[in-house]
């Protein structure tokens, strides 16, 4: 087993997540899963993500979510909103994302996975 601190936010009904998920525990990461939609992240914990993303909170919003098109589409928003958004409605964040204390990843494509994995060995 490889060791690292790995965490991964994932969503157990999606498919990229739980695709990801797999690759990584084939690959012999030990990964802290973190179900995100059971257990709410704070806006803290979520800017703290964006920090090691590099991405703002606006980059990693689901914007075909349901809550997204009825409750923020329209609207003019600054990025304490959509952290605030994220904070509020778990669903609205993208994934998967997996991280470290230093780094983070939104790992959507074959592509990035492939980037993970070399960036972690």
């Amino acid at each position: 087993m490889k060791q690292q601190n790995i965490s991964i936010l994932h969503n157990p009904r999606c498919g990229k997540s739980r695709g990801i998920l797999q690759a990584l525990i084939k690959q012999g990461y030990h990964l802290t899963v973190i179900e995100y939609l059971k257990n709410p992240l704070s806006e803290k914990v979520i800017a703290d993500i964006c920090h090691l993303l590099k991405l703002p909170p606006s980059a990693i919003i689901r914007k075909k979510e349901t809550v997204y098109s009825s409750e923020y589409k329209d609207k003019k928003m600054t990025e304490s909103d959509y952290l605030k958004a994220l904070a509020s409605h778990a669903i609205l964040i993208e994934r998967p994302i997996v991280f470290t204390d230093k780094k983070a990843w939104l790992v959507r494509t074959e592509e990035a996975l492939d980037n993970l994995l070399t960036e972690l060995s």
